[in-house]
């Protein structure tokens, strides 16, 4: 009898570390999001600075077909609470002004807006707010 799956349940992923894409670059590091046998989407931390505690994007994506269900909002949030901390003391994001939902899933995360320039929104965790 084959399991059902009851996305909106899922609130525990794992994050597996996975090839850099070739349109990254050599500072970037990507993590699989996985929940059992599926991949959820992906984290990507650009722009790392391992001396100074900076990284200088955060960017993820979903898969097609698990939007919709509130997951990126869960597994964002616990990416940042159980791995960021140890490793960053800032963590920034940019995000076009028209991109309301992943301002949304930021500010859920602990990210702040630290500036706006044209049509992009800046925006930043310290590790003294999480």
């Amino acid at each position: 009898m084959e399991e059902t799956l009851d996305l909106q349940e899922i609130d525990k992923f794992d994050f597996v570390h996975t090839k850099t894409p070739c349109w990254a670059s050599a500072e970037d590091v990507y993590f699989s999001v996985r929940y059992k046998d599926l991949e959820i989407g992906y984290i990507g931390l650009q722009s790392i600075n391992f001396k100074t505690g900076l990284c200088d994007n955060i960017c993820y994506k979903t898969n097609t077909k698990f939007r919709d269900y509130g997951l990126t909002k869960k597994y964002f949030k616990q990416f940042i609470e159980e791995s960021c901390p140890f490793i960053f003391d800032e963590i920034k994001a940019t995000v076009l002004s028209t991109n309301i939902a992943s301002e949304k899933i930021l500010k859920n995360a602990g990210f702040e807006l630290y500036d706006k320039i044209k049509n992009k929104h800046f925006y930043r965790l310290r590790k003294l707010d999480y």
